[in-house]
């Protein structure tokens, strides 16, 4: 069924999600569902960034803004005037340019981020659909729901390399914790991703820290009130010290972003964020949701439940603990990291689903009830940021031949063909 969707979706689409929903549906008694239906998901969100077109300014367009001043540059001087060592950042917006269409941009991260996103939701739901006491397929459904409508798609794709480069990162302890594959390519999606945004080096160190987390996990949730102090400690030593090791610049990089954010209070985009309702729906009901995860993470923990990787739940409980200690950041440093638990979020509910009891489940139907009303306020949120006729014209008319015509034309251009 899937191979038949793609060829549907080679051509627009849109033609395709009806055949997506037919399958998912056949699906729904079977014991697995085919990981390959998350390869239409990619789909529909990378033509879904192709097609955005935005009424104000965000991170996309400064981003067009720098690949197009990349045109007629080597990639070698591009890189060679790379402070921040951004060298991922670099590759990736040098071969845009060379596609001839800025909108490439956005399909990559979008394509990338649901493919892996819908990937690992879809294993995760292998494992705990025979083990639902009650209808799995609602449950299923609603988690799958919570995973694009409490961070609007919108959000993930335009914002293009942090929540990016968490995401690579966060499938990196995937696939060694849970798929056991400790090789080359995962050593590389740890590292690479540090290329894309400065800040990804705090989501590798919580990653290395989830093996000394269990001892000190009922303590840690101190942490949300000390965030702030702990970035002022960390910059302040790091200023002190000078080692031009790669690793060590990395870190500094990272805390001086952090410490820059932490001290942006007012002017620009600090100012859009104190006047913006949507900023302040966003951080209530983002707080909500992770001390919401919060819970259920104790549920799991005090009932001991069975789950599918006790190292990755440790990491995503990290995540929301330093997503909560960020809210006293002005700038949208919150919302990047709860993106993660949010996008991730299957590893503690489905559990939570399959084994829990009629307490647990009516704090289940709460969460879904909530997220089904973000997905309303996000909805009016797209519509009142994006130019929904030109979007829809552009989502409807676009092909995935297209998209790979555009892909060949830069590996061409870069190639010298």
């Amino acid at each position: 069924m899937v191979p038949f969707i793609i060829i549907w979706m080679l051509f627009s689409p849109i033609l395709g999600i009806p055949w997506l929903c037919l399958g998912l549906y056949l699906s729904r008694n079977k014991k697995k569902i085919n990981k390959g239906y998350a390869v239409p998901f990619a789909i529909l969100f990378g033509t879904f960034g192709y097609s955005m077109r935005f009424i104000g300014e965000p991170d996309l367009m400064r981003y067009y803004a720098m690949i197009e001043g990349m045109q007629g540059q080597t990639l070698l001087f591009i890189m060679s005037r790379n402070r921040d060592r951004l060298y991922l950042r670099d590759v990736l917006f040098y071969f845009v340019s060379k596609t001839g269409n800025n909108n490439i941009l956005a399909y990559i991260v979008g394509f990338f981020c649901y493919l892996i996103i819908f990937y690992v939701f879809f294993d995760t739901v292998n494992h705990y659909k025979t083990e639902f006491k009650h209808n799995s397929s609602i449950h299923i459904f609603w988690i799958g729901l919570i995973m694009v409508s409490v961070i609007e798609p919108m959000l993930i794709i335009s914002n293009v390399r942090c929540v990016f480069s968490y995401i690579l990162v966060s499938f990196a302890a995937y696939r060694e914790w849970i798929q056991k594959k400790r090789n080359w390519f995962t050593i590389l999606l740890y590292i690479l991703p540090i290329g894309l945004h400065t800040s990804t080096v705090i989501v590798v160190i919580t990653r290395l820290g989830v093996p000394i987390f269990k001892k000190y996990s009922k303590k840690f949730v101190l942490v949300v009130f000390f965030v702030p102090i702990l970035i002022r400690m960390a910059y302040e030593i790091f200023r002190r010290i000078e080692i031009s090791h790669i690793a060590f610049q990395y870190i500094r990089n990272a805390v001086n972003k952090a410490y820059y954010f932490l001290n942006w209070t007012e002017g620009g985009w600090a100012d859009e964020v104190e006047n913006s309702l949507s900023n302040r729906v966003l951080r209530i009901y983002g707080t909500f949701f992770l001390i919401m995860i919060i819970i259920f993470y104790h549920v799991i923990k005090k009932n001991k439940i069975e789950v599918l990787n006790e190292k990755f739940n440790n990491f995503l409980y990290i995540i929301a603990i330093l997503a909560l200690g960020t809210l006293s950041i002005k700038t949208g440093v919150f919302w990047r990291f709860e993106a993660i638990v949010v996008v991730f979020s299957p590893f503690i509910l489905l559990p939570v689903a399959a084994y829990g009891g009629k307490n647990h489940r009516v704090m289940l139907f709460v969460l879904y009830l909530s997220a089904g009303i973000m997905l309303a306020v996000n909805l009016v949120h797209m519509c009142r940021n994006m130019i929904m006729d030109e979007l829809l014209v552009e989502y409807i008319s676009t092909s995935t031949f297209k998209i790979i015509w555009e892909f060949l034309r830069g590996i061409k251009s870069i190639a010298g063909i």
